[in-house]
């Protein structure tokens, strides 16, 4: 993927809506228990080369040292290298609000974050940057789904994957925190081409693709876009500097 999403269209519409987001939505339930299933089958082959320990925080600022620790273990003789993940604090007995996840236990949420890391960073080579973490969806996405149902929106678990992936790792990078944890569609973007809206989109209208990334349209309507979206415009504009800032400032790349 070539190019640097981190700033851009895409990246800020992403974590806008991943933010203006309910925490959950009953339709989205499926998909992310269908992504559950498949992480858990794709986990019973990892298990004999990893073992997932929780950790309180980001327990590698990088994926040459994600490397360099496995390595290590493994010139070591461990058979089983332990590979460190950010777990989610348990939430107070009774507050589903504050669980780490609104459908994954914390052993779950491990258990997937655990499984990505193996599979799309370390086993893709893909580092946690944002292009990063989109290369890695990427990767991670066709060993979940059949190509052809990916493309045609037919397979459950991409749309999970998206939230989970893309849609996290948006809000970071735009907003420098981790994200709360939602299980919701985010229904305006293409699971299958990252960088792009889904062709039904509304969005479409005010966005077109340039490169791999999203620009303004030159027709760019930003009272249009306020009359349509009026909660999105203004968590945008609130990104790039507040509601004196001209949408059509964003940039595409960075």
């Amino acid at each position: 993927m070539a190019g640097s999403y981190k700033g851009g269209v895409f990246q800020r519409l992403v974590a806008a809506s991943y933010k203006l987001a309910p925490v959950s939505d009953p339709a989205a339930l499926p998909a992310f228990q269908e992504l559950a299933r498949k992480m858990s089958r794709q986990n019973d082959f990892l298990r004999h080369d990893y073992r997932f320990v929780p950790s309180s925080g980001d327990h590698y600022s990088s994926l040459k040292q994600l490397r360099r620790s496995i390595d290590a273990q493994r010139q070591a003789g461990k058979r089983r290298a332990d590979m460190y993940v950010y777990s989610e604090p348990p939430g107070p007995e009774g507050d589903a609000s504050q669980q780490g996840h609104p459908v994954f236990s914390n052993d779950q949420n491990v258990m997937i974050r655990g499984v990505h890391d193996a599979i799309a960073h370390l086993g893709g080579g893909h580092p946690f940057s944002a292009r990063g973490e989109y290369g890695a969806y990427n990767r991670h996405l066709k060993t979940l789904c059949n190509v052809q149902d990916a493309r045609a929106g037919r397979c459950l678990a991409a749309a999970a994957l998206f939230t989970e992936i893309v849609g996290q790792t948006s809000y970071f990078y735009v907003y420098g925190q981790f994200a709360p944890q939602k299980a919701v569609f985010l229904n305006d973007f293409d699971y299958y081409n990252v960088g792009l809206l889904a062709p039904a989109s509304r969005l479409n209208a005010f966005f077109v693709a340039q490169g791999k990334d999203l620009a303004c349209r030159p027709d760019f309507d930003p009272e249009g876009l306020a009359r349509e979206y009026p909660v999105l415009s203004e968590e945008l504009s609130r990104q790039v500097g507040g509601p004196k800032v001209r949408l059509a400032d964003i940039p595409s790349r960075r």
